[in-house]
C-alpha cells in the first residue's frame, strides 16, 4: 500500500515540477504569439524549437505551445486551432512516443480547443 503512496507522491512532483517549467515557458513568451500565424484555408505548419532535452516549444498557426517531457506521459501548454491539430499532433508525436495525457490551456477561446476535443 505504501508503495502506491509514494509512487503517486514521486508522480505529482513530477507533475508539479513540469508545471513550474511550463509556466517559465509561456512567461518566457519565446516569440509573439502570432508570429507564425496561418490562414485556415492554408495546411498548418508547426515548427518546433528545443529547449532543454525535456522541453520544447512549437510554433503553429494558434501561437506557441510548450512540450515538456516527463517519465511517462507529455505535458502541454495550450493546443491550436482545430484545423491545425493534426499537424500538431504528428510533431509531437516525431518529438516523442509518449502520449500528451495533460494539457494546460493558459486561456479560452472557442477556437482554441483542438485537442481538448479531439480524443
Amino acid at each position: 500500500m505504501d508503495s502506491h503512496r509514494d509512487i503517486a507522491e514521486a508522480e505529482m512532483r513530477t507533475v508539479n515540477r513540469l508545471a513550474r517549467n511550463a509556466l517559465v515557458l509561456v512567461m518566457s513568451g519565446l516569440a509573439p504569439a502570432g508570429a507564425h500565424q496561418a490562414h485556415e484555408s492554408e495546411q498548418a505548419v508547426v515548427s518546433a524549437e528545443q529547449l532543454s532535452d525535456r522541453a520544447w516549444c512549437l510554433f503553429g498557426p494558434g501561437g506557441n505551445v510548450g512540450v515538456l517531457l516527463g517519465p511517462e506521459a507529455i505535458l502541454m501548454i495550450d493546443d491550436q486551432y482545430d484545423y491545425g491539430a493534426p499537424s500538431l499532433r504528428a510533431k509531437v508525436a516525431s518529438i516523442s512516443p509518449l502520449p500528451i495525457r495533460y494539457l494546460v490551456n493558459t486561456h479560452f477561446t472557442r477556437w482554441r480547443l483542438a485537442l481538448t476535443c479531439i480524443d
